[in-house]
């Protein structure tokens, strides 16, 4: 039960920085203590930053679901491994989003 609690604040946190970046004006990061790259549109680019934020949020919360049986169950397993995919995901996405809105020199 303590672990679905946590879990689920976790995600509500992503949730939160996810609609935060949805709807920033001024252009939003995304690694930690780093300069955040220049961008052709802003409005776009934290719109899909935000929406990798907030999918990743989502997911991350279902993905908790599988651990309600406790740390032997075969669905913390499920947990562990998505959550680790996921992540990866997400990545490869914000890669995709850096690469279209990237200013060229």
């Amino acid at each position: 039960m303590l672990f679905m609690v946590i879990w689920s604040l976790v995600s509500a946190v992503f949730l939160g920085l996810g609609v935060s970046c949805f709807f920033a004006k001024r252009q939003m990061g995304f690694w930690a203590n780093v300069k955040a790259p220049e961008v052709t549109d802003i409005r776009r680019y934290n719109r899909s930053v935000g929406i990798i934020w907030i999918l990743f949020s989502v997911l991350l919360f279902v993905l908790g679901l599988f651990s309600r049986g406790g740390q032997n169950s075969p669905g913390a397993i499920v947990t562990i491994l998505g959550t680790m995919l996921l992540c990866i995901a997400m990545m490869i996405a914000y890669s995709a989003v850096l690469e279209k809105y990237r200013k060229r020199p």
